[in-house]
């Protein structure tokens, strides 16, 4: 039949990817209504082949033909045809035709109609006996392009799963094309957070299928479903928070995966929640890599390779003007099929749009408008997070909203920069795309740095340091970057309010406006929140589009000079401070300046001009204030006092006249504060610092007028009284220094129980109770500070339950915990203070395990390890002293190993290695003391070397030596004991300048060495065991001479102990304890 030998000619042209499957569908539609032109002539005339192609297939199909021995039915029943193919060519109804494909084969391994569950003999490695590696089960799951089948590899035993291309896709050269694509692609990307693919093959009808492992778990959306219709997590918000945060975990991981196929020049384009697999075990995939597309360029830095598959390129590439994708998924770029200008920051937009519906339960836009839907992704109009859930953290919808930024340049840069701000967040710390209250950050950093404790022996010893105003405004002189994006945002926002009042104001200064307004854009364009900044490869970029910035504002002055009306130079002066803000707050100090400069040559202009004029005097006295804090983050101290004077001057001026406003009276606090940090900065005496704080605290009380306080003037004047305490703590006026933490609590205290459940306020006030405590402690007074201690941990667990995953509580507690101690150890309560340190110690190792990154913890874990390892030495419990301090010098070593750049973690190595080996020394054991002591020195001897000028780095060096020795004697080795101390005297000797301790150190070795001379083999004379005792005796005048008058410790140090039978050190100990002025009556 002839209607064979045309089914023949086309199928065989539509397997080899000459025609689509519509075509073929044409042509004999056409066909059947022209039976006199074969299918080729059909094929010709509608433009599907040329007369090249024609010939090749008609050559192909005798050959075939002439291997069936010249059968057509028998060729024709060999080419299978795929299930949907022959329906449609079925449906057109032709009697010629419907016979002809009954003797056409049917495909195999069906994904519709279950024909076979048997796959072709391709293999991976060596096949099965049967040459089939790959048997299907059972159906798991169906997408737009192919289906999924679970399998069993016969090769390995193990399930895997198996998809193949949908049957009404298998004749499409463009589908197959595709869908081999994502098998490279797949297969292409080794990373945890994507499928790997075990084998890639084809069915005898060309059809292709690939294996990859068997993912057992849920898809995202499913875990997001389940997450938010649990009405149980609703009622628990610290279950609720605990699943959030798993969430959150799972997103980090796919950002993670799309980073690293970006890194490969692979973009996904169709991330969603529904494309991501959690599996049962911690493992978190994205799938459905059937849209992705090979840009055959890596990310810029990049060390992987860039991926190229072989099936990219020609018919599989997506026609510009066409939308793919899951619209309520895909970016604005995407919706408006301009794929030309895709890249990773659209993977970042579906990446923000998957965190929307993580957020919220449901995807940005819905709806079943399909076009009306891709017009709202067009223009991002789509609700922000928290107008549909008020609870979501105002930070994750920043973090959000900049993901799904309309613009691109305005979203992440990267997937892993979305993925860091997510993990800032879990670690409670500031997000870049959002810029905190002052409230949340300022409790922040006091709580990191406001309050430390140490301790000697049984003795309690409170150091509390510095004042938290002057560490206060250098973090906000130094202002972290992250925050300064958010900023740009509020900035370019200002501006353009002030150039639509510059244009209302004059109409003749449209044109010098429109300038303006083309300077804001190049600085928005340039500079505005793109993370891209951050990096130092773009650091000239930004330089140079801030300098552009700044050329376009000098035009704009130029053109206002002489005929401007003072609305619009005062507007121009604003816009000057803004820039000169945000470009302090990224670092570029010196073109902060120059722009600061000039806002301030405007101000005083206007000033001038119209003295009465309040407005242009508080723009200045605001830009003197932020260029004071300039002037203090780069050392220039004296001219930050002089600005700041000025500014407090000028504050103070404009609230006299005006009491009734508060503004003014608020901004005039802040001043005094600011003038009062940098009274400090300039070493001025304390009783002036206090003076400015002090007159702070009454304008800002005063500023209430007698009316109920505020939330957050309450929050305020607590945070100032508490800062207060600090500075008069340092100051040594103790009492005042209580009386102003009683105020804080008490403003603390009101606050707390009108809000039980808010974290800030409880925080505060813990914090506040914790400091108060210390003090109380400091001053003896023992049961009062243990009174406040409790109090705090109250306020702390209050807060806890309802808001369970702020890690600033717990450390909050831990810190209180080891405050605790210390007042415990003093009442000899040591059991009690094991317990507190046990509770200190678990918080920070939780602490540790949810962000390692923060080295705070282990520092305080490692402080408080020696705490225990003291209180178990004094019960004589050496196993578990042992134990403590192994756990102290492993945590010491995770952050020295971590940070090799800082010093200090090095030194407290050195210190942890010589307490392991004074344990070791003291249980007997020569070996493991040795080993210990032998690592300290090492390390110490790098860190010396390395600083020579740092006296302070020889005489810890020589501190080990003199431990070492000490060791050493007890082992009965006298002779690398002297060595030792020899070495430790002569390394205090070499000093420059040494002090009076450094003098008392080398009296305590040069005693030891006297010690020394009874025993055999030390090499000293009796004349060098006098010698030795009369020089540590000068040695010790000297130091007593110079200042060193500790006479409690010198009773107790055993290193001492050779000299202390002496006449002449009796004598000395008498006049250290007598008093330096018997007369003094202390009044």
């Amino acid at each position: 039949m002839d209607a064979d030998r045309h089914l023949l000619f086309g199928l065989l042209a539509l397997q080899n990817g000459l025609i689509q499957q519509a075509q073929l569908v044409a042509a004999f539609h056409a066909w059947t209504c022209d039976k006199a032109r074969s299918l080729a002539d059909q094929l010709i005339a509608l433009g599907y082949l040329n007369a090249a192609q024609r010939a090749a297939v008609e050559a192909l199909a005798a050959l075939h033909v002439e291997a069936h021995g010249g059968d057509v039915e028998q060729s024709l029943a060999a080419v299978p045809a795929g299930r949907s193919t022959r329906e449609r060519l079925a449906d057109l109804g032709d009697p010629d035709l419907e016979a002809t494909l009954s003797r056409v084969a049917s495909g195999h391994g069906s994904t519709e109609d279950g024909e076979a569950d048997r796959t072709a003999s391709y293999a991976v490695g060596a096949a099965t006996s049967d040459g089939q590696r790959f048997r299907v089960l059972r159906p798991y799951a169906r997408g737009g392009l192919g289906a999924v089948f679970v399998a069993i590899d016969e090769e390995l035993h193990r399930e895997v799963a198996l998809k193949q291309i949908l049957d009404h896709h298998a004749d499409d050269p463009t589908s197959r094309q595709r869908f081999l694509l994502e098998a490279e692609v797949t297969g292409g990307l080794e990373h945890p957070g994507i499928v790997p693919v075990y084998g890639l093959g084809s069915y005898v009808d060309g059809r292709p299928y690939y294996a990859m492992r068997f993912i057992r778990g849920d898809s995202l959306k499913e875990a997001i479903d389940r997450f938010h219709s649990n009405g149980a997590l609703k009622s628990s918000p610290g279950r609720r928070s605990l699943g959030l945060r798993k969430l959150l975990r799972r997103f980090t991981d796919v950002c993670n995966a799309i980073e690293y196929a970006h890194s490969r020049g692979v973009l996904h384009r169709d991330i969603k929640p529904g494309n991501i697999i959690v599996g049962k075990h911690g493992e978190t995939l994205v799938v459905d890599w059937g849209l992705a597309k090979a840009t055959g360029e890596a990310e810029p830095g990049s060390e992987e390779r860039t991926l190229v598959p072989s099936s990219s390129g020609g018919s599989s590439e997506t026609l510009p003007g066409s939308a793919l994708g899951t619209p309520a998924y895909m970016s604005p770029e995407q919706a408006r099929g301009d794929l030309e200008h895709l890249g990773p920051w659209s993977d970042v937009y579906s990446l923000g749009a998957t965190f929307y519906c993580l957020l919220t339960g449901k995807p940005p836009l819905e709806g079943d408008d399909i076009g009306k839907l891709l017009r709202a992704v067009q223009r991002a109009e789509f609700p922000p997070p928290r107008q549909i859930d008020q609870s979501i953290d105002a930070a994750l919808q920043a973090v959000c909203l900049k993901a799904m930024a309309l613009q691109p340049e305005d979203r992440y840069a990267t997937p892993r920069l979305l993925a860091e701000d997510i993990e800032r967040w879990m670690a409670d710390e500031p997000v870049t795309a959002w810029r905190e209250p002052v409230s949340r950050w300022l409790l922040r950093w006091l709580t990191r740095h406001r309050t430390g404790v140490t301790a000697a022996g049984a003795a309690l010893l409170v150091a509390l340091a510095g004042t938290a105003a002057v560490l206060a405004v250098q973090t906000r002189a130094n202002a972290d970057l992250n925050r300064a994006n958010t900023d740009l945002e509020v900035a370019n926002q200002k501006v353009t309010r002030i150039n639509t009042a510059l244009a209302a104001s004059n109409e003749r200064e449209r044109a010098r406006f429109a300038l303006a307004q083309e300077a804001i854009r190049t600085f928005h364009t340039g500079v505005s929140e793109d993370v891209l900044l951050k990096q130092e490869e773009f650091q000239a970029l930004r330089a140079k589009l801030l300098r552009e910035a700044r050329e376009f504002y000098r035009k704009l002055e130029g053109l206002l000079q002489g005929h401007a009306d003072r609305d619009s130079r005062l507007a121009l002066g604003r816009a000057y401070l803004e820039v000169g803000e945000l470009t302090k707050q990224l670092d570029s100090i010196e073109e902060a300046q120059t722009v600061l400069r000039r806002a301030l040559v405007l101000f005083e202009a206007l000033a001038r001009e119209d003295p009465a004029d309040a407005e242009p005097r508080r723009s200045l006295a605001l830009g003197l204030r932020s260029l004071g804090e300039i002037l203090t983050g780069v050392g220039r101290n004296a001219d930050a006092l002089e600005a700041h004077g000025r500014s407090r001057d000028l504050l103070r001026a404009l609230a006299e006249a005006d009491p009734a406003d508060r503004r003014l009276r608020g901004e005039w606090a802040r001043s005094e504060m600011y003038y009062g940090m940098s009274l400090s900065s300039n070493h001025r005496p304390p009783s002036q610092v206090l003076e400015a704080a002090e007159r702070a605290r009454s304008i800002l009380e005063a500023a209430t007028g007698g009316d109920p306080l505020s939330v957050d003037l309450q929050s305020d004047l607590a945070d100032l009284y508490g800062a207060l305490a600090i500075a008069l703590g340092a100051a040594g006026r103790g009492e005042e220094e209580r009386t102003a933490y009683e105020r804080a609590r008490d403003l603390g205290e009101a606050l707390f129980r009108a809000n039980p459940e808010d974290a800030d306020i409880g925080h505060e006030l813990a914090r506040n109770l914790g400091n108060m405590g210390i003090c109380l402690a400091a001053a003896g007074r023992l049961p009062e500070a243990l009174a406040a201690f409790d109090r705090a941990q109250e306020v702390l667990k209050a807060v806890e339950g309802s808001n369970p995953t702020l890690l600033r509580l717990p450390a909050a507690s831990a810190w209180i915990d080891t405050s605790a101690a210390f007042v415990l150890i003093a009442l000899g309560r040591d059991e009690e203070a094991l317990a507190a340190l046990g509770r200190a110690g678990a918080a920070r190792e939780v602490l540790i395990k949810a962000n390692p990154a923060v080295t705070r913890n282990r520092e305080q874990l490692i402080l408080t390890h020696r705490q225990t390892a003291d209180i178990h030495r004094r019960s004589g419990r050496m196993a578990e002293v042992l134990a403590s301090l192994k756990l102290a010098q492993e945590n010491a070593a995770s952050l020295a190993d971590a940070h090799p750049e800082n010093r200090g973690y090095r030194q407290d190595l050195v210190a942890a290695y010589a307490d392991l080996g004074d344990v070791h020394a003291a249980m007997g054991k020569p070996a493991e003391s040795s080993a210990t002591y032998d690592a300290a020195l090492a390390i110490g001897r790098q860190i010396a070397q390395a600083d020579p000028a740092t006296a302070s780095l020889q005489s810890d060096l020589a501190t080990t030596f003199r431990r070492r020795g000490i060791a050493m004697q007890k082992f009965d080795r006298p002779a690398d004991a002297v060595r030792d101390f020899r070495r430790a005297i002569t390394l205090l000797q070499e000093l420059t300048e040494p002090t009076p301790g450094d003098y008392y150190n080398i009296a305590c070795s040069q005693s030891l060495l006297a010690g020394l001379a009874a025993e055999a083999g030390s090499g000293l004379t009796s004349d060098a065991v006098r010698a030795e005792a009369d020089h540590a005796m000068a040695t010790l005048h000297r130091a007593v001479a110079l200042g060193w008058r500790d006479a409690a410790w010198a009773r107790i140090d055993s290193d001492l102990d050779p000299i202390r039978s002496r006449s002449d050190f009796q004598l000395l100990m008498m006049d250290l304890t007598f008093p330096a002025d018997p007369f003094d009556r202390g009044d």
